[in-house]
């Protein structure tokens, strides 16, 4: 690795063949892709081959932040396989191996320049300006092709008034954050203030899980992320237990405890972290988002508080439940994970501002400024919402998960939006909400005296109904927001086309709308077209799409100029090119308890669940899409690994149907099967596919009789046959109409009509 901060000054301004300006998943993948291309064949001198900017420390490699909500707070998991170095979610090469720090210190042709981001461009000059977020110093970075892999970044509560983009980095946001030593093993590390600089990486000695324990964990020094202090806590009581794994090996990888290091202190060892006790900023009234495995480490404190507050007669003082604001998958993994959290049973209460989890997958249309992003709907919604709330099944598959979380004690506020937070000091009379865990509803106004002293900043949440406003206040042990994404995309604002969401509007090749053809952008900052689903705008905020979108992108760099630049030949013209498209099918997955699901394609038209209604014995149900008699999305909960498999390709290939009735009739295992089982034949012209099943006949019927008697209008006749799949003319119909009602009755009977219908 190279720490930029050693070489601004010897180097004011620096070449790089590709920059990739971001160190999340997507520039992990694309890293990785470009490590498996280029081989042997990277250059050495000259120009950088690839440049990563990664507004992390050293030590923080990209990483799955979508596992933060399902294994960072699984304290269980992390002590019972730390040890075995799978702990921590290290984003995945090719291969399947962990992309750790000590993969991008040897990776071929690729440096990583740590707290060092973009803080201006010059598209047309193909020129950045980055700075070092620790010595504020700047130099100027040339490219030839471009890749902006920026993320996003939690979406408040109340956008501040004096938003400034650098409080979103690691350095000003997670500067409290603390890394562990045991001092049996000080030896082994520099501390700050007594390091060389250095800017080249070197490893530390090695040390082994063994030499740990629960001991050596009370007497430790914490180093802050930025290189500030040594701060020790011998005088301050134990080492909490907020770090990511109170015991297990130092190195993820699972080899003996080498580490890359500079020297300088700068070092963050993520599943080290801990908050110091010097703060006290996230223990009760704490407020919370999870974008980062620092943000987990604050929630995790937070968890932790409520142990050391009891009476002396160990009675609890705090019986306030863990608020989570928002609807979304995260919404749901959270609140699952922090309800059962070491057994405890915390309790938890969810504010939706729809009445239903999961509104974007689900069939509820957002409009609320809480739903406008990735964590209350629209990380769910992969694409437009649709405006369903009565779309048949759609809500049954939601409830289902609600109940899960209704048995471990979460409770539910449905249809509020959350308005602002309750400020410590604000006492009076205030309704709050109350009554059954599945839909708390308001209660009489009730007396709130002063907040329990160890409150900070805030007492809980205020909360407005969607329908009259009424306002009811929820007091909250600490409150967790998760209320969507904003893309990190305002440095390229004014050189870039932009989403009405912010986010960087690509075509189907990936490129931004720069001239130039050579800038791009991946991930959850881009918004890109779908041609399978004749989408233009859609913007994927999930894991497995930004490395879908870094593999493209680096191939297509790859074999558009790289390959043919470093062995010292032109690139071919642009015609000669083949025109590769960006064409994913969208996967979303999520895990919590023992559930597990995921979800292939798009969430359009109707919702038609199969085998909900045995789960409790099978424990698989799926839910799939069908918008124009086409399968067009694929939802699977539980399932075996050839079923899971089948969903992708029913994704892609968007298996025509009949009739809606006559899928839902079938069994889970029938339509996995034979996706095509459904499949109308090929008609000659003036055909049609009639639907003869007499159930669905009835069924079609009942829907036309009104009055319940078995008698239909016969204005209302021609409709019914078109939904039964008839394509006549005007005549023909017309016929057809006096052949059921020759004497003009303007009624026509079921029997009557089924049997006319069949022959």
């Amino acid at each position: 690795m190279l720490n930029l901060t050693g070489t601004l000054k010897a180097q004011p301004r620096r070449e790089a063949r590709v920059v990739v300006v971001g160190g999340g998943v997507a520039a992990g993948a694309f890293a990785a892709e470009l490590v498996a291309h280029v081989g042997d064949a990277a250059p050495r001198g000259g120009k950088t081959l690839c440049v990563v900017l990664s507004g992390y420390p050293e030590g923080v490699a990209p990483y799955d932040r979508t596992l933060l909500s399902k294994e960072a707070l699984d304290l269980e998991r992390l002590t019972k396989h730390g040890a075995k170095g799978d702990a921590f979610p290290w984003t995945k090469d090719g291969a399947g191996e962990p992309m750790g720090p000590d993969w991008f210190r040897d990776a071929p042709g690729v440096e990583v320049w740590h707290a060092t981001v973009c803080c201006g461009v010059q598209l047309d000059y193909r020129r950045l300006t980055l700075m070092d977020l620790a010595t504020k110093a700047t130099c100027e970075l040339t490219y030839e092709k471009l890749v902006v892999a920026t993320g996003c970044r939690a979406r408040p509560l109340v956008e501040a008034a004096d938003f400034a983009l650098e409080d979103t980095f690691w350095a000003s946001r997670h500067a409290d954050l603390k890394r562990r030593h045991g001092h049996h093993h000080h030896h082994h590390h520099h501390h700050e203030k007594d390091a060389p600089a250095a800017a080249a990486p070197r490893r530390a000695a090695a040390t082994t899980s063994a030499a740990r324990s629960p001991a050596a964990d009370d007497e430790s020094t914490y180093v802050t992320g930025d290189a500030s202090t040594v701060l020790s806590t011998g005088a301050e009581g134990p080492a909490p237990a907020a770090s990511l794994l109170d015991e297990g090996s130092v190195d993820v990888a699972g080899e003996a405890a080498s580490r890359p290091t500079t020297g300088d202190g700068k070092v963050v060892v993520p599943w080290r972290l801990g908050v110091s006790h010097a703060t006290d900023a996230y223990g009760f009234g704490s407020v919370h988002s999870v974008r980062d495995v620092g943000d987990v480490v604050k929630v995790l404190a937070a968890l932790n508080t409520h142990e050391a507050v009891h009476e002396e007669d160990g009675q609890e003082t705090c019986l306030d439940p863990v608020v989570v604001v928002g609807g979304g998958f995260l919404t749901m993994e959270l609140a699952g994970t922090i309800a059962k959290y070491r057994d405890d049973k915390v309790p938890v209460t969810v504010v939706l501002s729809r009445d239903r989890m999961l509104p974007g997958l689900f069939g509820a249309p957002k409009k609320d400024e809480n739903e406008r992003a990735a964590g209350d709907g629209a990380a769910d919604d992969v694409g437009k919402p649709e405006e369903a709330d009565g779309v048949p099944g759609a809500r049954d598959v939601a409830e289902f998960y609600e109940r899960q979380l209704v048995k471990i004690g979460v409770r539910f506020v449905r249809e509020h939006r959350c308005l602002r937070l309750w400020a410590a000091d604000e006492e009076g009379d205030f309704p709050t909400m109350e009554g059954p865990a599945i839909s708390l509803q308001r209660t009489r106004p009730r007396h709130f005296g002063p907040a329990q002293p160890q409150f900070r900043g805030s007492r809980g949440v205020v909360v407005e109904a969607r329908h009259g406003g009424d306002l009811a206040w929820l007091p909250a042990r600490f409150v967790v927001l998760a209320l969507g994404s904003i893309p990190n995309s305002e440095v390229f604002a004014k050189s870039l086309d932009l989403s009405g969401d912010g986010a960087i509007l690509v075509d189907a090749t990936c490129r931004a709308s720069h001239a130039s053809g050579d800038v791009y952008a991946i991930g959850d900052v881009a918004t890109a077209p779908l041609p399978l689903s004749r989408e233009n705008e859609v913007r994927l905020p999930f894991e497995s799409s930004a490395k879908a979108m870094a593999t493209f992108v680096a191939e297509t760099i790859w074999d558009g100029h790289l390959k043919h630049a470093l062995g010292g030949h032109a690139p071919p013209a642009e015609g000669n090119v083949s025109a590769k498209i960006y064409d994913p099918v969208p996967l979303i997955r999520s895990r919590f308890l023992d559930l597990s699901w995921e979800f292939h394609g798009r969430n359009l038209g109707d919702v038609v669940p199969l085998g909900l209604e045995s789960y409790a014995s099978t424990k698989v149900f799926g839910a799939f899409w069908v918008l124009d008699n086409r399968v067009v999305g694929c939802f699977l909960e539980g399932g075996t690994p050839s079923q899971r498999a089948a969903l992708p390709e029913i994704a892609r290939l968007q298996p025509q149907i009949t009739r809606v009735q006559k899928f839902r009739k079938l069994s889970l295992d029938q339509f996995l099967d034979d996706p095509r089982c459904l499949e109308p034949p090929e008609l000659a012209p003036g055909e049609f596919q009639a639907e003869l099943d007499v159930e669905c006949i009835v069924e079609a019927f009942q829907r036309y009789d009104f009055s319940g008697d078995g008698f239909a209008k016969t204005a209302s006749i021609g409709e019914l046959m078109r939904d039964l799949g008839a394509d006549w003319d005007a005549e023909e119909e017309a016929e057809a109409l006096r052949a059921l009602d020759p004497y003009g009755n303007n009624m026509v009977s079921l029997d009557a009509f089924t049997h006319w219908w069949a022959n």
